[in-house]
């Protein structure tokens, strides 16, 4: 029994000295509590008190200007229109001033400045009213703006600040046109772009005005378009005309002159026309055989140009193409044979050509076989050197009055077989006897006269048919 009472009491002294520090301990957690809200507390109070001093301090300071301003005589204001944020071109600055109830003074001038407070520099103007006024001026640049006034006994009155910052004059970027591209736009680095329009002109004729959606341009014709851009704050450019050519039209072959160079050589004079996207160049070939855009095209820009290097006797087949890859119809260019040499220099292709090249008393030699269509005149004394060659003629041949006609060489002079073709010899004709002529005849029945050599014929004044 003892033993247990001893233990009861031990576990009670226990239960009694865990409550003491627990109590102790919360009342060290209220100490603690008060003590960080009174510090708060205080750090509040010492802000307050330093703001407190700092406004005593600048109020101390700017004592003499608040007494200043309450004792001037004229109130001012100065405000914009339109406001920053509304971008414009110009600006309105609005200058009041009002003399104060009770003061004697009147207003005499005004002036505006900017981005000065010099008295000195200020231009000024005379007011119309001595009580109050409201003056305007205009401004185009950015900028310090003040309004100023001077009273009847010379004092100067500046009013508050004014910074404009909404002028925009600097115009947009002209817009731009990239060809094949629907879009049409320019650009502003102030303001802010505001629209883009284009005029198209066709020929010279204004087929749209001022739009603003994407067209279509498909015909053939040289477009000329000018674009308008304006930004938000009016001011507006118009772009230099942009010149497209949409060329759908082949390009044609005008003429084209032979000049015979050689016995073998010849060149062309090309005359084409091209109105739209201009000449790329030609294609040219002894082949009947069509280029295509790709194929080895000769350039030539110019519209009118030669040839050279080509052969006589010889088919050409000629083909034009422009700068947009459009291809002109064939076209044949036919060198003829060179068929006559006069005195060994000179050459022709019909006799009659040879004989208006030929001097009086000049030797024309025959340089192929050759059938002349050709109507022929001797108006010359000419020698004729068949030179072993064939010549059929097709056309009358007349030698005019005293001239004489020597046909020398070896050779043949014929017409058609059963084909009746008259000389008509009004001077002297000399045949030699190594020249073979057939199907000659004297009458109409067509008998033939001479069918291979024969002795000379001279002095033949009757009309002979061959």
């Amino acid at each position: 029994m003892d033993r247990n009472r001893i233990k009861n009491r031990k576990n009670e002294r226990g239960a009694i000295t865990l409550f003491v520090l627990l109590a102790c301990l919360f009342f060290v957690f209220i100490l603690t509590g008060v003590y960080v809200y009174n510090l708060n507390k205080m750090q509040t109070q010492e802000q307050n008190i330093k703001q407190i001093q700092e406004n005593y301090a600048r109020d101390i300071n700017n004592i003499d200007e608040i007494y200043n301003e309450l004792s001037k005589s004229i109130k001012l204001e100065l405000t914009q229109e339109p406001e920053n944020g509304i971008w414009s071109q110009e600006v309105t600055l609005i200058g009041n001033a009002e003399v104060k109830e009770g003061k004697t003074v009147t207003i005499e001038e005004y002036a505006f400045s900017k981005d000065s407070t010099d008295e000195s520099s200020l231009k000024w103007n005379k007011a119309d009213n001595g009580e109050r006024i409201t003056e305007t001026t205009k401004v185009t640049e950015s900028g310090t703006y003040y309004f100023w006034v001077k009273d009847s006994e010379g004092e100067i009155y500046q009013s508050n600040p004014v910074e404009v910052t909404n002028i925009d004059r600097t115009a947009p970027t002209a817009g731009s046109i990239i060809a094949k591209e629907e879009n049409v736009d320019g650009t502003d680095g102030e303001s802010g772009h505001g629209e883009t329009t284009y005029t198209v002109k066709k020929d010279g004729i204004t087929i749209y005005e001022n739009i603003k959606d994407p067209v279509t341009l498909e015909e053939s014709g040289i477009y000329e378009i000018v674009v308008t851009t304006k930004d938000n704050a009016g001011n507006e450019v118009t772009s230099k005309p942009y010149t497209i050519k949409i060329d759908k039209v082949v390009p044609v072959l005008e003429s084209s002159n032979i000049e015979i160079i050689s016995t073998t050589e010849a060149k062309a004079d090309i005359k084409v026309k091209e109105e739209l996207s201009g000449m790329r160049g030609y294609y040219i070939s002894t082949e009947n055989t069509e280029p295509t855009e790709g194929s080895n095209w000769v350039e030539q820009s110019l519209k009118e140009f030669t040839i050279e290097g080509l052969k006589t006797d010889t088919i050409y087949y000629l083909w034009l193409i422009d700068n947009v890859g459009n291809i002109s119809e064939r076209q044949e260019v036919i060198i003829e044979k060179i068929n006559y040499q006069i005195d060994g220099k000179e050459i022709a292709v019909t006799l009659q050509e040879a004989i208006n090249i030929a001097s009086d008393g000049s030797t024309i030699e025959l340089l192929n076989d050759y059938t002349d269509t050709s109507t022929v005149t001797f108006s010359k004394n000419i020698t004729f050197d068949v030179q072993g060659y064939t010549l059929t003629r097709d056309k009358t041949i007349t030698i005019n009055s005293e001239k004489q006609v020597e046909i020398t060489g070896t050779g043949k002079i014929t017409s058609e077989t059963n084909n009746v073709r008259t000389i008509t010899n009004n001077g002297t004709l000399t045949i030699s006897d190594s020249i073979t002529i057939e199907n000659m005849s004297t009458s109409s029945s067509n008998a033939p006269i001479y069918t291979s050599n024969s002795n000379s014929i001279t002095n033949i004044n009757d009309n002979v048919q061959i």
